[in-house]
Formats: C-alpha cells, sequence, structure tokens
C-alpha cells in the first residue's frame, strides 16, 4: 500500500499544484471563476495543460499530500498584496480581521475524490497549521462553501458573528462564509495538531 505523504510544496511542485485544483475544479466540481473577477483568478495553459493563476500567486505557499506521485489533496496559504487577503475582494472584513498585520488566508483547499474517505485533506490541514504556528501568522481567514462548513468547524475555524456570507461568483449554487481562527496561543496550536494527528490515525470521513 502507497502511503500518503504531506509536504511544503517547492515552486515546481506549486505549479504542478495549480495544475491539480484546476483538474479538481473545472473536472470534478464543473466550477470555474468567473471573467473579470477581483482576484485576476483565470485560466491560463503551458506544456502541462490548463492551470489556475491569480494575483496572489506571489504571495501564495503551497502545500500538498501525494499518493506516490499523484496530488491527493492540495492548498495554499496567502498573505495580503495591496494590503487584502483575497477573500476582502469579495467580502469587507470586521477591522479586528482587516487591522491585522500578521494574518494569512488558507484557501484553493482541494481534495481529488477517490481520496475523499482517507486522511489526506485532514493531512493537508495540518501542514499548514503547523506552517503558520512556525511562521508568526496570528490568525487565519478563510471563505468556507456551505458544502465544507461542518469540515471547518471539525478543524477549529470559527464563524463570524454575524455571519458574513458572500459568493466568488454570480453563478455559485451557494453562499461561502468567512471563517477564521485565532493562532496567538501556541499551546492551542500545539492542541489542534494533536488533535489532527489523532483524526489522521482514526477512520474520517470529511463530509459526513
Amino acid at each position: 500500500m502507497i502511503p500518503l505523504t504531506a509536504k511544503v510544496l517547492d515552486a515546481a511542485e506549486a505549479l504542478a499544484a495549480t495544475h491539480f485544483v484546476y483538474t479538481v475544479y473545472a473536472g470534478e466540481l464543473r466550477w470555474l471563476p468567473a471573467e473579470k473577477n477581483p482576484s485576476q483568478w483565470e485560466v491560463r495553459r503551458d506544456e502541462q495543460g490548463l492551470y489556475f493563476t491569480d494575483m496572489f500567486d506571489r504571495e501564495a505557499t503551497w502545500f500538498g499530500v501525494f499518493h506516490g506521485k499523484r496530488f491527493a489533496a492540495a492548498g495554499r496559504l496567502v498573505r495580503p498584496v495591496n494590503g487584502k487577503l483575497e477573500v476582502e475582494l469579495y467580502q469587507e472584513l470586521p477591522d479586528h480581521l482587516a487591522w491585522e498585520t500578521k494574518r494569512a488566508e488558507m484557501n484553493r483547499l482541494t481534495l481529488a475524490a477517490e481520496f475523499a474517505d482517507s486522511p489526506a485533506l485532514m493531512m493537508l490541514v495540518r501542514s499548514i497549521f503547523e506552517y503558520t504556528a512556525e511562521h508568526d501568522i496570528e490568525f487565519l481567514v478563510e471563505g468556507v462553501p456551505d458544502a465544507a462548513m461542518k469540515f471547518a468547524e471539525r478543524i477549529g475555524l470559527t464563524p463570524l458573528e454575524p455571519a458574513l456570507y458572500f459568493r466568488y461568483s454570480p453563478e455559485d449554487p451557494a453562499d461561502s462564509s468567512v471563517m477564521y481562527m485565532d493562532c496567538r496561543n501556541a499551546q492551542e496550536m500545539r492542541n489542534r495538531v494533536t488533535g489532527l494527528d489523532e483524526s489522521i490515525a482514526g477512520s474520517f470521513t470529511f463530509f459526513a
């Protein structure tokens, strides 16, 4: 049996991840970003095929979970560009998050359908949380689609009160909402990673 492995990606692997994310979004989810969107999120082609690119590429750190040489899951952390995280281009954040300088956004979390009942997505999040704790990030933000709300709560993200709902595209079938995590307490972050380890070791269905 080939084990799953998680890692922070180098530049070549990060580019491969954008191809993987495109394949899942366009092929499995049947979703593409709207034209002329605020993120400058678009599809391009290179010698490896179609991939996603956007204005946050230069501020992105990518993470991947591999099954052998194949992606099982991928996602990224982005720092602000021109003072804003990507989600802020679609939904204004409350002051305590908008004014925070040590913040990052977790997005493009992508899981290949064949690994839906594996630990791949939890391993991806664990890798991101470890990186967050080691790189002086105090607040983590994510725009969470309605279908992923339960998973986001399981990994420790908190919805804003009052809730903030938005859509990345007018054609989105459902709203997304802004969720966040306060990462300033080192012991709480260690506890979150420990909790993820327990989920990885056990049997866990992510979208049940």
